[in-house]
């Protein structure tokens, strides 16, 4: 899942459009701090599922004190992530395949079941979803595939597929 990363942020990267992404051009890629991220976030996850808890922990940790991006391991995310900017991150959430995430965005909720079950509350993204700067999603909720989530959006209900979330304009009076 780690080369498509790699494949997205080519893709998504001004720097690198035009340019072939061959494996040369994907190392280099990789030691950038977006993809650093990434990287971190991907280890931990494996490290996780092979139930080395503590490790994957620490991981997540180390990713957070170098990178400023809190991405749970707990969390499942498909291929493509892509993290442009990734200061102020805080992911704890299950998502589809192609995730963006732009900086700030929070998408958490760090609650328990109704049963107190071993199973947390956490957000469901679809695939091909783009969440903007300053966006927050919490609560137990479902954004559709191909949703957009503009700046500043605050999401606490379900969210069609394709649809776009916009920030209300604040008025006062």
């Amino acid at each position: 899942m780690l080369w498509q990363d790699v494949d997205a942020f080519a893709r998504q990267s001004a720097g690198f459009a035009g340019h072939s992404p061959g494996r040369l051009r994907r190392i280099s890629i990789l030691l950038t701090p977006p993809l650093m991220c990434c990287a971190g976030y991907r280890l931990s996850r494996a490290l996780w599922l092979c139930g080395w808890r503590r490790a994957a922990m620490l991981v997540a940790r180390l990713n957070f004190l170098v990178h400023k991006a809190a991405i749970s391991p707990v969390s499942d995310i498909g291929g493509g992530l892509y993290v442009p900017h990734p200061v102020g991150i805080v992911l704890d959430a299950d998502a589809g395949s192609n995730l963006v995430l732009f900086a700030n965005a929070i998408v958490s909720f760090g609650g328990e079941g109704p049963d107190r079950a071993a199973t947390p509350i956490r957000p469901r993204l679809g695939d091909d979803v783009v969440v903007g700067a300053y966006a927050i999603v919490v609560g137990d909720v479902t954004v559709g595939s191909g949703a957009r989530l503009g700046a500043g959006a605050v999401v606490d209900a379900d969210v069609a597929n394709g649809a776009v979330v916009m920030r209300a304009a604040w008025r006062s009076g």
